[in-house]
C-alpha cells in the first residue's frame, strides 16, 4: 500500500456509482505505475552492485595495500547512494602494553563529516564489535531504534539508516564495513543488505588474494637476494669477489 486516493467537495453535489468506479480506477492505475517504478529503481540497484561485485575485487587486487579500503569506500559511497561510508578496523597488536588503549579504529570514511570521523579511536561495547566478533550483517533504522553506540557519531549525532556488515576471508576476520544514510534520507531494504554483503564477501577474498601474492613477492625476492649472482665453471670453485663484483676463481 502506497497511499489513499481522496475525492471531496464534487461540484455536482453527492458522488455517485460512476464517480467512485472511476476513483478505483485510477487509484489501481496509480499503484501499479509506482510498483513499477519501485521495482525498475530496485532493478537497477541491484545491476550497480553486480557490477561493482564484478570490477571491483580485481582493482583491489591491482592497487597497493594502502589504497585497497579507500577503493572499496569510494564505490561502495557511490553504489549504495551513501552519505558516510566507514571501514572500522581492530587494533593491529594485541600487545599487553597497549592494553587499555583503543581496539578499533575507523580506517578510512568517505562522504558526510569523513574528515571528522577518519582516524576516530574507540573501545567498549559498540556495535563494530558485535558485528566483528559475531560476522553477521545488521540493518537498523536509528529513527525509530534505540542504538547506544559510539557509532552514531559517524552520521554527524543522529543515527538514520545503517548496513553494518563484516569483512571476512574464510575464518579470518578483517573489519566492519559501515553503510549510512542520514534520517532525512529513505532506509536500506533488507535486498540492499543482501547485494552489500554479497561485495563485501568478494572483496574480503580479494584482500586476502593481494595480501597473498604481496608475500609471496616478498619471499621470492628475499630469495633471489640470497641466491649468488654469478655461476662459477664446473672444473673451477669461487672463494672471494674482486671490487666490482666478480667471483674469481680459486688459484
Amino acid at each position: 500500500m502506497f497511499g489513499n486516493l481522496c475525492r471531496t467537495e464534487s461540484l455536482r453535489g453527492a458522488f455517485s456509482a460512476e464517480d467512485e468506479e472511476l476513483a478505483i480506477a485510477l487509484a489501481a492505475t496509480a499503484g501499479a505505475a509506482i510498483e513499477n517504478a519501485r521495482l525498475f529503481a530496485e532493478t537497477r540497484r541491484r545491476q550497480a552492485w553486480m557490477a561493482a561485485s564484478a570490477d571491483l575485487p580485481a582493482l583491489i587486487v591491482a592497487v597497493g595495500p594502502e589504497d585497497r579500503l579507500g577503493a572499496l569506500a569510494d564505490r561502495t559511497s557511490d553504489v549504495a547512494g551513501a552519505d558516510p561510508v566507514t571501514v572500522v578496523l581492530p587494533r593491529e597488536t594485541a600487545d599487553p602494553l597497549t592494553e587499555g588503549l583503543p581496539d578499533r579504529v575507523v580506517a578510512v570514511a568517505r562522504g558526510r563529516y569523513a574528515d571528522r570521523v577518519e582516524g576516530t579511536r574507540f573501545t567498549g561495547s559498540s556495535l563494530s564489535a558485535a558485528i566483528f566478533e559475531s560476522g553477521q550483517v545488521t540493518l537498523l533504522d536509528a529513527k525509530t531504534e534505540t542504538v547506544e553506540t559510539d557509532e552514531l557519531l559517524w552520521i554527524g549525532g543522529s543515527g538514520g539508516s545503517v548496513m553494518g556488515i563484516s569483512l571476512r576471508a574464510e575464518d579470518r576476520r578483517l573489519g566492519v564495513l559501515f553503510i549510512a544514510r542520514a534520517p532525512s534520507r529513505s532506509v536500506y531494504r533488507p535486498s540492499d543488505v543482501e547485494v552489500a554483503a554479497d561485495l563485501a564477501g568478494q572483496v574480503s577474498g580479494a584482500m586476502e588474494l593481494a595480501s597473498a601474492r604481496a608475500e609471496l613477492r616478498v619471499d621470492a625476492a628475499a630469495g633471489s637476494a640470497r641466491a649468488p649472482t654469478r655461476r662459477c665453471r664446473a672444473s673451477r670453485s669461487c672463494d672471494r669477489a674482486d671490487p666490482q663484483g666478480d667471483l674469481r676463481p680459486e688459484q
